[in-house]
């Protein structure tokens, strides 16, 4: 019998189904059939090194693509009146438009 830990929730022959992380003893013929499927977690001792935090010296800093006074598209579920603000400043006459018209007129 091998001990193991299990990587993903399965059902092993004859074993009813387990969760993830669940420790349980298999025959060696289970074993052989299924850790080289990735399916018992490894005690090798293979856990990834740790990653040094960014400090906020050598942290990029995000770049604005588009002008601050623009404004941005807006979601097709957002109100009318943002698609109206959006359709001016595109300069779309939005007088007298549906909102479905606007979001045409603003493609």
């Amino acid at each position: 019998m091998v001990r193991v830990t299990l990587a993903k929730g399965c059902r092993l022959p004859g074993h009813p189904v387990r969760p993830a992380g669940y420790t349980m003893d298999v025959s060696q013929d289970i074993f052989d059939e299924f850790a080289p499927r990735g399916f018992f977690v490894s005690d090798t001792g293979d856990e990834p090194e740790p990653v040094e935090p960014v400090s906020e010296e050598t942290a990029p800093v995000p770049v604005d693509d588009e002008p601050a006074d623009e404004v941005k598209r807006p979601a097709k579920t957002a109100p009318v009146d943002a698609w109206r603000k959006y359709a001016k400043s595109m300069g779309v006459e939005v007088k007298g438009l549906s909102k479905q018209e606007i979001i045409a007129a603003t493609q």
